[in-house]
């Protein structure tokens, strides 16, 4: 079984830090109202033949 690891740049946000980052998320939501942007929520996962067709089968994005 292939041990699990985290993405190469990409951190959790463990409980300790958690106040904080949703203080600078509420700051940033403030200021963007302001400006009249408004939250959009993307997909977070995605078909494999997406990739597949854009690059070929043997990157390393396709089979992670």
């Amino acid at each position: 079984m292939d041990k699990i690891t985290a993405i190469k740049g990409i951190k959790d946000i463990l409980p300790a830090n958690t106040p904080a980052w949703h203080q600078v998320e509420l700051t940033a939501r403030r200021i963007f109202e302001r400006f009249g942007f408004c939250e959009i929520r993307v997909p977070i996962m995605e078909k494999t033949a997406l990739f597949q067709r854009s690059i070929s089968e043997t990157t390393d994005i396709v089979e992670k």
